[in-house]
């Protein structure tokens, strides 16, 4: 997935992901592997992001990312493996297995794990709209 859009200074920026989406119950979810943001590689060690996601009208994104206080939380009572290097700066990492990360969103109040409204265009920029490349007809066609 590429995300393309615009910086506060009004020029052009985006983001390359890697995502794999998971169904759970009546939910659907991404998990998103940032490949690089904009010029910056990031590191060889995969972190993923885990967002709750809706299409809407077959062409529009809107992602609910995890809350970092819950998931903070969530690991300080001992309910979810994980690491806590900064709260601040949301870097917070589940080290846990997939099976207890599951339990834990299962058994979570899902408007306080996923806080944060996709609709807040000024937040999220959103909502991510699908983009449809034109083809030519033939080879050596050119496009309008």
């Amino acid at each position: 997935m590429v995300a393309v859009g615009y910086d506060r200074q009004d020029k052009m920026s985006y983001a390359v992901f890697k995502v794999f989406t998971t169904p759970l119950e009546s939910q659907r979810y991404m998990n998103i592997n940032i490949i690089n943001l904009g010029m910056a590689r990031m590191g060889d060690t995969p972190s993923y992001i885990l967002a709750k996601y809706e299409i809407v009208d077959n062409d529009k994104l809107y992602i609910q990312l995890l809350s970092p206080d819950e998931v903070a939380q969530g690991i300080e009572d001992g309910v979810l493996q994980g690491e806590i290097k900064d709260i601040k700066d949301n870097e917070i990492y589940i080290t846990d297995s997939s099976e207890n990360l599951i339990k834990f969103i299962e058994n979570s109040d899902m408007d306080k794990l996923f806080s944060q409204t996709p609709y807040d265009e000024e937040q999220w920029g959103g909502p991510y709209q699908k983009i449809i490349q034109p083809f030519a007809d033939s080879p050596g066609e050119s496009l309008p």
